[in-house]
Protein backbone atom coordinates (compact mmCIF):
# COMPACT_ATOMS: atom_id res chain seq x y z
CA UNK A 1 0.00 0.00 0.00
CA UNK A 2 3.00 2.43 1.01
CA UNK A 3 4.25 1.72 -2.33
CA UNK A 4 1.13 2.73 -4.00
CA UNK A 5 0.84 5.51 -2.41
CA UNK A 6 4.79 6.78 -3.37
CA UNK A 7 3.89 6.02 -6.49
CA UNK A 8 0.61 8.25 -7.07
CA UNK A 9 2.57 11.09 -5.18
CA UNK A 10 5.38 10.93 -8.26
CA UNK A 11 2.47 11.03 -10.61
CA UNK A 12 1.03 13.68 -9.33
CA UNK A 13 4.28 15.77 -9.26
CA UNK A 14 4.97 15.08 -12.16
CA UNK A 15 1.59 16.35 -13.49
CA UNK A 16 1.52 19.13 -11.50
CA UNK A 17 5.34 20.02 -12.91
CA UNK A 18 4.47 20.01 -16.27
CA UNK A 19 1.12 20.96 -16.34
CA UNK A 20 0.75 24.26 -14.02
CA UNK A 21 1.84 26.74 -16.47
CA UNK A 22 -1.21 26.78 -18.46
CA UNK A 23 -3.89 28.10 -16.29
CA UNK A 24 -4.03 31.42 -14.51
CA UNK A 25 -5.12 29.63 -11.43
CA UNK A 26 -1.79 27.11 -11.28
CA UNK A 27 0.37 30.41 -11.28
CA UNK A 28 -1.55 32.31 -8.33
CA UNK A 29 -3.02 29.77 -6.70
CA UNK A 30 -0.95 31.07 -3.40
CA UNK A 31 -0.20 34.33 -4.39
CA UNK A 32 -1.69 37.19 -2.38
CA UNK A 33 -2.29 40.31 -4.90
CA UNK A 34 -3.21 43.94 -4.02
CA UNK A 35 -5.44 46.00 -6.05
CA UNK A 36 -5.07 49.69 -6.38
CA UNK A 37 -8.28 50.80 -5.31
CA UNK A 38 -9.57 54.65 -3.95
CA UNK A 39 -6.34 55.79 -3.56
CA UNK A 40 -4.85 53.00 -1.80
CA UNK A 41 -4.23 48.89 -1.66
CA UNK A 42 -6.98 46.30 -0.71
CA UNK A 43 -7.08 42.19 -1.41
CA UNK A 44 -8.01 41.26 -4.60
CA UNK A 45 -9.01 37.75 -5.88
CA UNK A 46 -7.90 37.79 -9.39
CA UNK A 47 -9.22 34.26 -9.98
CA UNK A 48 -12.79 35.38 -9.45
CA UNK A 49 -12.61 39.10 -11.21
CA UNK A 50 -11.39 36.92 -14.29
CA UNK A 51 -14.13 34.27 -13.90
CA UNK A 52 -15.45 33.41 -17.02
CA UNK A 53 -13.60 36.70 -18.65
CA UNK A 54 -11.09 36.78 -21.56
CA UNK A 55 -8.55 38.46 -19.42
CA UNK A 56 -5.08 40.80 -20.74
CA UNK A 57 -2.13 40.87 -18.09
CA UNK A 58 -0.50 43.74 -19.13
CA UNK A 59 2.70 44.57 -17.68
CA UNK A 60 3.85 48.78 -17.49
CA UNK A 61 4.81 51.42 -15.34
CA UNK A 62 4.24 55.14 -15.57
CA UNK A 63 7.76 55.93 -16.51
CA UNK A 64 7.27 53.69 -20.07
CA UNK A 65 5.84 55.82 -23.23
CA UNK A 66 5.30 52.70 -25.21
CA UNK A 67 3.72 50.90 -22.16
CA UNK A 68 1.11 54.37 -21.79
CA UNK A 69 0.55 54.06 -26.01
CA UNK A 70 -0.25 50.36 -25.59
CA UNK A 71 -2.96 51.64 -22.56
CA UNK A 72 -4.79 53.74 -24.85
CA UNK A 73 -4.86 51.49 -27.11
CA UNK A 74 -6.10 48.61 -24.94
CA UNK A 75 -8.71 51.24 -23.66
CA UNK A 76 -10.29 50.91 -27.27
CA UNK A 77 -10.74 47.75 -27.47
CA UNK A 78 -12.47 47.15 -24.06
CA UNK A 79 -15.19 49.66 -25.33
CA UNK A 80 -16.46 46.91 -27.40
CA UNK A 81 -16.45 44.76 -24.71
CA UNK A 82 -16.93 45.50 -21.66
CA UNK A 83 -18.70 42.46 -19.87
CA UNK A 84 -16.67 39.77 -21.92
CA UNK A 85 -13.19 41.46 -21.31
CA UNK A 86 -10.93 42.31 -18.20
CA UNK A 87 -7.74 44.02 -18.21
CA UNK A 88 -5.35 43.71 -15.72
CA UNK A 89 -2.08 45.87 -15.60
CA UNK A 90 0.55 45.02 -13.03
CA UNK A 91 3.29 47.30 -11.98
CA UNK A 92 5.96 47.82 -9.01
CA UNK A 93 6.98 51.16 -9.84
CA UNK A 94 6.34 54.06 -6.87
CA UNK A 95 3.04 53.78 -5.76
CA UNK A 96 2.26 57.50 -5.29
CA UNK A 97 3.50 58.26 -8.61
CA UNK A 98 0.95 55.20 -9.88
CA UNK A 99 -1.78 56.27 -7.85
CA UNK A 100 -1.78 59.78 -9.57
CA UNK A 101 -1.24 58.42 -12.56
CA UNK A 102 -4.30 56.66 -12.52
CA UNK A 103 -6.21 58.91 -10.73
CA UNK A 104 -5.64 61.45 -13.71
CA UNK A 105 -6.34 58.97 -16.66
CA UNK A 106 -9.49 57.29 -16.52
CA UNK A 107 -8.54 53.47 -18.18
CA UNK A 108 -11.16 50.81 -17.16
CA UNK A 109 -8.80 48.23 -15.64
CA UNK A 110 -7.91 46.76 -12.39
CA UNK A 111 -4.80 47.84 -11.65
CA UNK A 112 -2.21 45.49 -9.36
CA UNK A 113 0.52 46.51 -7.64
CA UNK A 114 3.57 44.40 -7.70
CA UNK A 115 5.93 45.92 -5.52
CA UNK A 116 8.33 43.16 -4.89
CA UNK A 117 8.04 42.20 -8.79
CA UNK A 118 7.17 38.51 -8.22
CA UNK A 119 4.42 38.25 -10.73
CA UNK A 120 7.51 39.88 -13.00
CA UNK A 121 10.07 37.70 -12.23
CA UNK A 122 8.47 34.50 -10.54
CA UNK A 123 4.90 34.18 -12.30
CA UNK A 124 4.87 35.88 -15.24
CA UNK A 125 8.80 36.08 -15.92
CA UNK A 126 9.86 38.52 -18.85
CA UNK A 127 12.61 41.12 -19.15
CA UNK A 128 11.04 44.06 -21.24
CA UNK A 129 8.19 46.12 -21.03
CA UNK A 130 5.12 46.37 -22.44
CA UNK A 131 4.47 42.61 -21.89
CA UNK A 132 1.15 41.13 -22.58
CA UNK A 133 -0.10 37.99 -20.99
CA UNK A 134 -3.24 36.37 -22.96
CA UNK A 135 -5.74 34.36 -20.97
CA UNK A 136 -9.19 32.35 -22.14
CA UNK A 137 -12.51 32.60 -20.46
CA UNK A 138 -11.53 28.85 -19.01
CA UNK A 139 -8.35 30.25 -17.56
CA UNK A 140 -6.02 28.97 -19.97
CA UNK A 141 -2.92 31.03 -20.60
CA UNK A 142 -2.81 31.64 -24.65
CA UNK A 143 0.36 33.14 -25.31
CA UNK A 144 2.74 36.06 -23.64
CA UNK A 145 3.04 39.06 -26.56
CA UNK A 146 3.34 42.33 -26.77
CA UNK A 147 -0.01 44.52 -26.52
CA UNK A 148 0.01 45.49 -30.23
CA UNK A 149 -0.87 42.08 -31.76
CA UNK A 150 -3.93 42.32 -29.59
CA UNK A 151 -7.32 43.02 -31.80
CA UNK A 152 -10.98 43.02 -31.76
CA UNK A 153 -10.77 39.47 -33.77
CA UNK A 154 -8.34 37.95 -31.28
CA UNK A 155 -10.80 38.90 -28.20
CA UNK A 156 -13.94 37.63 -30.07
CA UNK A 157 -12.09 34.60 -31.50
CA UNK A 158 -11.36 33.87 -27.82
CA UNK A 159 -14.90 34.93 -26.61
CA UNK A 160 -15.80 32.28 -29.37
CA UNK A 161 -13.70 29.14 -28.55
CA UNK A 162 -11.86 29.56 -31.44
CA UNK A 163 -7.65 28.98 -31.79
CA UNK A 164 -5.45 32.26 -32.21
CA UNK A 165 -2.14 32.51 -33.72
CA UNK A 166 -0.07 35.93 -32.64
CA UNK A 167 3.51 35.65 -31.99
CA UNK A 168 4.84 34.68 -28.37
CA UNK A 169 7.13 36.44 -26.96
CA UNK A 170 10.91 34.43 -26.18
CA UNK A 171 13.38 35.27 -23.59
CA UNK A 172 15.80 36.92 -24.65
CA UNK A 173 19.22 34.90 -24.26
CA UNK A 174 22.62 37.02 -25.70
CA UNK A 175 24.61 33.08 -25.62
CA UNK A 176 22.14 31.80 -27.86
CA UNK A 177 22.94 34.12 -30.87
CA UNK A 178 26.47 32.80 -31.78
CA UNK A 179 27.95 29.33 -32.21
CA UNK A 180 31.33 28.55 -31.45
CA UNK A 181 33.56 29.62 -34.54
CA UNK A 182 37.28 28.56 -35.98
CA UNK A 183 39.53 30.20 -34.02
CA UNK A 184 41.17 31.45 -37.56
CA UNK A 185 38.57 33.43 -38.03
CA UNK A 186 39.32 36.61 -39.39
CA UNK A 187 36.02 38.46 -39.98
CA UNK A 188 32.64 37.39 -39.10
CA UNK A 189 29.36 38.94 -40.17
CA UNK A 190 26.37 37.86 -39.01
CA UNK A 191 22.83 39.53 -39.92
CA UNK A 192 19.59 37.98 -38.81
CA UNK A 193 16.10 39.19 -39.01
CA UNK A 194 14.87 40.49 -35.39
CA UNK A 195 12.96 37.86 -33.51
CA UNK A 196 9.69 38.77 -31.10
CA UNK A 197 11.48 39.42 -27.28
CA UNK A 198 14.88 40.18 -28.64
CA UNK A 199 15.40 43.03 -26.25
CA UNK A 200 17.59 46.02 -27.01
CA UNK A 201 20.95 45.07 -26.49
CA UNK A 202 24.69 46.07 -27.52
CA UNK A 203 27.89 44.09 -26.08
CA UNK A 204 31.83 44.72 -26.91
CA UNK A 205 34.07 42.02 -26.26
CA UNK A 206 37.69 43.22 -26.74
CA UNK A 207 40.68 40.45 -26.68
CA UNK A 208 43.71 39.89 -27.82
CA UNK A 209 45.90 36.88 -28.15
CA UNK A 210 49.71 35.92 -29.36
CA UNK A 211 49.49 35.20 -33.00
CA UNK A 212 52.27 33.82 -35.30
CA UNK A 213 52.08 34.58 -38.99
CA UNK A 214 53.40 33.12 -41.92
CA UNK A 215 55.09 35.05 -44.39
CA UNK A 216 56.01 32.54 -46.96
CA UNK A 217 55.44 28.80 -48.15
CA UNK A 218 58.75 27.97 -46.72
CA UNK A 219 57.64 28.20 -43.05
CA UNK A 220 58.85 31.92 -42.42
CA UNK A 221 56.93 33.94 -39.35
CA UNK A 222 56.63 36.68 -37.37
CA UNK A 223 55.15 36.90 -34.23
CA UNK A 224 52.60 39.79 -33.05
CA UNK A 225 49.71 40.45 -30.76
CA UNK A 226 46.05 40.22 -32.54
CA UNK A 227 43.44 42.31 -31.31
CA UNK A 228 39.82 41.29 -32.12
CA UNK A 229 36.94 43.18 -31.19
CA UNK A 230 34.02 41.41 -31.05
CA UNK A 231 29.82 42.59 -31.48
CA UNK A 232 26.97 41.33 -30.59
CA UNK A 233 23.85 43.90 -30.66
CA UNK A 234 20.35 42.84 -30.97
CA UNK A 235 16.84 44.83 -31.38
CA UNK A 236 18.56 47.73 -33.68
CA UNK A 237 17.71 49.71 -36.74
CA UNK A 238 20.13 49.89 -39.05
CA UNK A 239 21.27 53.38 -38.14
CA UNK A 240 22.05 52.26 -35.08
CA UNK A 241 24.70 49.19 -36.27
CA UNK A 242 25.87 52.35 -38.74
CA UNK A 243 25.98 54.28 -35.70
CA UNK A 244 28.41 52.20 -33.90
CA UNK A 245 30.47 51.37 -37.17
CA UNK A 246 31.08 56.03 -37.50
CA UNK A 247 32.14 55.38 -34.07
CA UNK A 248 29.13 56.05 -31.66
CA UNK A 249 28.39 59.73 -34.16
CA UNK A 250 24.96 60.89 -32.69
CA UNK A 251 21.79 59.42 -34.55
CA UNK A 252 20.94 63.19 -35.27
CA UNK A 253 23.85 63.53 -37.80
CA UNK A 254 23.22 60.97 -40.48
CA UNK A 255 21.49 62.90 -43.64
CA UNK A 256 19.32 60.66 -45.97
CA UNK A 257 16.11 60.59 -48.20
CA UNK A 258 12.73 60.21 -47.11
CA UNK A 259 12.45 57.70 -48.99
CA UNK A 260 15.09 55.67 -46.68
CA UNK A 261 13.47 56.60 -43.77
CA UNK A 262 13.27 52.62 -42.66
CA UNK A 263 16.86 52.80 -41.64
CA UNK A 264 15.65 54.33 -38.23
CA UNK A 265 12.08 52.60 -38.51
CA UNK A 266 11.07 50.78 -34.85
CA UNK A 267 8.85 48.33 -37.03
CA UNK A 268 9.66 44.48 -36.24
CA UNK A 269 10.82 44.15 -40.13
CA UNK A 270 13.27 47.33 -39.87
CA UNK A 271 15.24 45.44 -36.98
CA UNK A 272 17.86 43.71 -36.89
CA UNK A 273 20.12 41.22 -34.85
CA UNK A 274 23.72 41.70 -35.72
CA UNK A 275 27.20 39.76 -34.79
CA UNK A 276 30.56 40.76 -35.68
CA UNK A 277 33.54 40.24 -34.72
CA UNK A 278 36.88 41.10 -37.16
CA UNK A 279 40.71 41.04 -36.17
CA UNK A 280 42.99 43.92 -36.03
CA UNK A 281 45.11 41.90 -38.42
CA UNK A 282 42.72 43.36 -41.44
CA UNK A 283 42.74 46.67 -40.43
CA UNK A 284 40.43 49.38 -38.25
CA UNK A 285 37.22 47.10 -37.40
CA UNK A 286 35.01 50.34 -37.45
CA UNK A 287 36.22 50.63 -41.52
CA UNK A 288 35.67 47.11 -42.51
CA UNK A 289 31.94 46.98 -40.18
CA UNK A 290 30.67 49.91 -42.74
CA UNK A 291 31.73 47.96 -45.66
CA UNK A 292 29.95 45.09 -44.48
CA UNK A 293 26.83 47.68 -43.58
CA UNK A 294 27.14 49.21 -47.07
CA UNK A 295 27.43 45.47 -49.25
CA UNK A 296 24.95 43.97 -47.20
CA UNK A 297 22.02 47.04 -47.46
CA UNK A 298 23.48 48.45 -50.34
CA UNK A 299 24.53 51.97 -49.55
CA UNK A 300 27.12 53.48 -49.68
CA UNK A 301 28.33 57.06 -47.72
CA UNK A 302 29.39 60.71 -47.93
CA UNK A 303 30.74 62.58 -45.27
CA UNK A 304 29.71 66.33 -45.14
CA UNK A 305 30.50 69.08 -43.02
CA UNK A 306 27.35 71.35 -41.88
CA UNK A 307 27.24 74.90 -39.55
CA UNK A 308 24.29 74.13 -37.55
CA UNK A 309 21.99 74.70 -34.37
CA UNK A 310 23.57 72.75 -31.44
CA UNK A 311 22.94 72.75 -28.08
CA UNK A 312 25.68 73.70 -26.01
CA UNK A 313 26.20 72.33 -22.24
CA UNK A 314 28.11 74.80 -20.49
CA UNK A 315 28.56 74.06 -16.89
CA UNK A 316 26.93 72.13 -13.91
CA UNK A 317 25.68 73.94 -10.88
CA UNK A 318 26.19 71.67 -8.00
CA UNK A 319 24.16 74.31 -5.62
CA UNK A 320 20.53 72.90 -6.88
CA UNK A 321 21.17 69.15 -4.55
CA UNK A 322 20.91 67.57 -7.81
CA UNK A 323 24.62 67.28 -8.77
CA UNK A 324 27.65 66.87 -7.32
CA UNK A 325 31.24 66.29 -8.18
CA UNK A 326 32.25 62.91 -8.19
CA UNK A 327 35.77 61.32 -7.13
CA UNK A 328 34.89 57.27 -6.50
CA UNK A 329 34.82 55.95 -9.82
CA UNK A 330 33.80 52.59 -8.07
CA UNK A 331 30.15 53.39 -8.15
CA UNK A 332 30.40 54.79 -12.00
CA UNK A 333 27.09 53.57 -13.63
CA UNK A 334 24.13 55.36 -14.95
CA UNK A 335 20.35 55.21 -15.64
CA UNK A 336 18.57 57.50 -17.36
CA UNK A 337 15.20 57.03 -18.64
CA UNK A 338 14.12 59.55 -21.95
CA UNK A 339 11.11 59.59 -24.20
CA UNK A 340 10.85 62.72 -27.03
CA UNK A 341 9.52 65.73 -24.92
CA UNK A 342 7.50 63.45 -22.33
CA UNK A 343 10.29 62.97 -19.32
CA UNK A 344 13.49 62.64 -18.76
CA UNK A 345 15.12 61.15 -15.62
CA UNK A 346 19.11 60.56 -15.15
CA UNK A 347 20.52 59.09 -12.09
CA UNK A 348 24.12 58.29 -11.87
CA UNK A 349 27.35 58.36 -10.44
CA UNK A 350 30.73 59.35 -11.81
CA UNK A 351 29.59 60.83 -15.04
CA UNK A 352 31.65 62.51 -17.18
CA UNK A 353 30.23 65.49 -19.66
CA UNK A 354 30.77 63.33 -22.68
CA UNK A 355 28.39 60.77 -21.54
CA UNK A 356 25.88 63.46 -20.28
CA UNK A 357 25.79 65.22 -23.70
CA UNK A 358 25.08 61.95 -25.69
CA UNK A 359 21.45 61.24 -23.62
CA UNK A 360 20.75 64.62 -23.95
CA UNK A 361 21.40 64.47 -27.49
CA UNK A 362 18.52 61.46 -27.37
CA UNK A 363 16.00 63.34 -25.82
CA UNK A 364 16.42 66.03 -27.82
CA UNK A 365 17.26 64.88 -31.23
CA UNK A 366 19.70 67.52 -32.14
CA UNK A 367 23.46 67.89 -31.59
CA UNK A 368 24.97 68.76 -27.93
CA UNK A 369 28.19 69.77 -27.18
CA UNK A 370 29.86 70.66 -24.05
CA UNK A 371 32.75 73.07 -22.94
CA UNK A 372 33.00 71.15 -19.48
CA UNK A 373 36.59 69.06 -19.24
CA UNK A 374 36.09 65.61 -19.61
CA UNK A 375 38.01 64.41 -16.94
CA UNK A 376 35.42 66.01 -14.64
CA UNK A 377 32.95 63.85 -12.96
CA UNK A 378 29.82 63.60 -10.85
CA UNK A 379 27.09 62.08 -9.45
CA UNK A 380 23.54 63.41 -10.94
CA UNK A 381 20.17 62.94 -9.86
CA UNK A 382 17.84 64.56 -12.37
CA UNK A 383 13.95 63.99 -12.64
CA UNK A 384 11.64 65.87 -14.71
CA UNK A 385 8.21 64.87 -16.14
CA UNK A 386 5.67 66.27 -17.70
CA UNK A 387 1.50 65.43 -18.32
CA UNK A 388 1.89 62.08 -20.04
CA UNK A 389 -1.35 62.61 -22.02
CA UNK A 390 -2.27 66.01 -22.34
CA UNK A 391 0.07 69.22 -22.19
CA UNK A 392 2.99 67.96 -23.73
CA UNK A 393 4.99 70.34 -24.89
CA UNK A 394 7.82 70.75 -27.66
CA UNK A 395 9.38 73.54 -26.73
CA UNK A 396 13.30 73.11 -26.29
CA UNK A 397 13.45 76.63 -24.63
CA UNK A 398 11.02 75.42 -22.30
CA UNK A 399 13.10 72.33 -21.29
CA UNK A 400 16.40 74.11 -21.40
CA UNK A 401 15.07 76.17 -18.72
CA UNK A 402 13.94 72.99 -16.56
CA UNK A 403 17.08 71.75 -17.42
CA UNK A 404 18.83 74.49 -16.06
CA UNK A 405 16.85 74.69 -12.91
CA UNK A 406 17.93 71.23 -12.33
CA UNK A 407 21.27 72.58 -12.61
CA UNK A 408 22.37 71.54 -16.02
CA UNK A 409 23.43 74.97 -17.80
CA UNK A 410 22.59 74.79 -21.52
CA UNK A 411 22.54 77.33 -24.56
CA UNK A 412 21.57 77.70 -28.09
CA UNK A 413 24.78 78.13 -30.52
CA UNK A 414 26.02 77.22 -34.09
CA UNK A 415 29.11 75.15 -34.84
CA UNK A 416 30.12 73.00 -37.78
CA UNK A 417 29.76 69.72 -37.21
CA UNK A 418 30.28 66.58 -39.12
CA UNK A 419 27.55 64.95 -41.05
CA UNK A 420 27.08 61.25 -42.90
CA UNK A 421 25.00 60.85 -45.98
CA UNK A 422 23.68 57.75 -46.61
CA UNK A 423 22.56 57.24 -50.34
CA UNK A 424 21.48 53.72 -52.40
CA UNK A 425 24.29 52.16 -54.35
CA UNK A 426 23.76 53.22 -57.93
CA UNK A 427 22.20 50.30 -59.36
CA UNK A 428 23.38 48.76 -63.04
Amino acid sequence: MKQYLILAFLISSVINMFGQDGYLKNRISDTELKQIKDKGLVDCNLLELTKEKVTIIEFWETWCAPCIEAMLHLKKIKENFSDELEIVCISSDDLQKTITFIEENEFPFTFIYDKEKYLKGQVFPHKAIPHTTLVDKTGKIHSSTLPGFITEKVINDLIDNKQIDIPNIQLFKPENLSEEKSENTLINFELHSYQLGDRGYLQIVNSTSPKRILTDYTGGFKDTIENIVKITAANKSILELYQYAFENIPLTRFIYDEELNYLNSHLPNHRYTMIFSSSDLLGDHHSILINQLNSTFGFKIKTQYKEVEVLILDSINTNTGNNKKSHDNTRAGMSSKIAHFLYYIIKSSYINPMTITKTLEDFFMMSVETEIPSNSFYDIEIEIERDYIEGITDNVDTWLELLNESGLILRKDKKVLKFIEIEKSIEY
